[in-house]
């Protein structure tokens, strides 16, 4: 991280502004996602409940935690016709929408990149969301991407691209399950 073999551990939590966080030096070659953190948007997202945010720390001995990365989630909804199903699951849906969860931003520090933060920080928000669909109805989370390097990111990460959305992708909290249950049977068997 930043060329220097200071030793520090990875985590992620949800945003607090009551703590303390180094921002010096992010920098995901996305101007406003860098302003996000540097120009306090991340406080005003949160204090007026638009998204809530959550920050990837480069947790150092003696020093406020680095933020290499974060992301943001927020309520949403997506078209029914939109949802990657057959038509015939499609025909069940109650309504006109799908209730999702939105990722509006996702960043990571150009510093580390390459070095699984911006997985890290999808399964976070994977996580999150399908815990949150147990006491909320949610099917799926919904991102668009700002580039074909984000596009490709998501895709290798198996999100669903959305035909009729160009850069836009979902993740069937579906998909999360089943994953949760073969780990389970490995783990019994």
């Amino acid at each position: 991280m930043d060329g220097n073999d200071e030793q520090f551990t990875v985590k992620v939590e949800r945003y607090s502004s009551d703590s303390s966080y180094d921002f010096a030096g992010f920098d995901c070659t996305v101007e406003s996602f860098n302003q996000f953190l540097t120009e306090g948007k991340i406080d005003k997202e949160l204090e007026r409940k638009i998204s809530i945010p959550y920050v990837c720390l480069a947790v150092r001995n003696g020093k406020p935690p680095k933020v290499i990365g974060y992301f943001t989630l927020a309520s949403s909804c997506l078209e029914r016709r939109l949802y990657p199903v057959s038509n015939n699951q499609r025909k069940k849906f109650l309504y006109n929408t799908v209730p999702t969860v939105v990722i509006g931003k996702l960043a990571v520090c150009k510093s580390v990149q390459g070095q699984g933060v911006g997985k890290k920080l999808l399964s976070h928000a994977i996580k999150t969301a399908y815990l949150s669909s147990k006491d909320v109805g949610c099917l799926a989370l919904y991102l668009k991407a700002l580039n074909e390097n984000a596009a490709d990111f998501y895709r290798s990460c198996g999100w669903i691209e959305i035909q009729e959305e160009p850069n836009s992708f979902v993740f069937p909290l579906k998909q999360y399950e089943e994953l949760l249950k073969n780990q389970s049977k490995k783990v019994v068997g």
